[in-house]
């Protein structure tokens, strides 16, 4: 029901559009608006501007059906059918008078935190590597650039 209502819904909206592009503009402004003026511009003797006031008034009543259907699907639950049930199975039902049950969280697996916590373990450890090494070129560029420094010094000075 929902996709035939849409591609309706999309129908009477380019429907809409089209009439309104087709129309001819009246040019009369502000100073326009009243008596005979407005009543050419509501309907009047032109079927088009009817048609398009008739369109616009399918238009209003489609957004508005749409709209409470939403609602509706809304109250049923817009969750998936599996975290439904996961839910249902998490909590446990509660007699009367008592307060609302908590939420069931299981603890997680020991062999994944392991595996997490090795795994953590190697990063660091290439991380210090890393580092360790990005040190020793900066010490050995800042090493040689005194060196050449050094000599360019010597040089000037012969």
């Amino acid at each position: 029901m929902g996709i035939f209502l849409g591609l309706i819904f999309f129908v009477v909206a380019f429907l809409v559009i089209g009439m309104i592009l087709l129309q001819e503009g009246k040019g009369g402004g502000i100073a326009a608006m009243g008596g005979a003026a407005m009543d050419n511009m509501v309907g009047g003797r032109n079927p088009l501007r009817k048609m398009t006031a008739y369109f616009l008034v399918a238009f209003v009543v489609l957004v508005l059906v749409i709209n409470y259907s939403i609602k509706q699907r809304g109250k049923q639950s817009a969750a998936p059918k599996g975290l439904q049930e996961m839910t249902k199975e998490a909590e446990p039902v509660a007699a009367a008078g008592e307060s609302t049950p908590e939420l069931v969280v299981e603890e997680p697996k020991t062999e994944n935190v392991a595996e997490a916590a090795d795994k953590a373990g190697e990063a660091v450890a290439t991380a210090e590597k890393t580092a360790e090494t990005v040190n020793e070129k900066a010490a050995d560029t800042e090493a040689a650039g005194t060196e050449k420094n050094a000599s360019k010094k010597d040089t000037a000075k012969q």
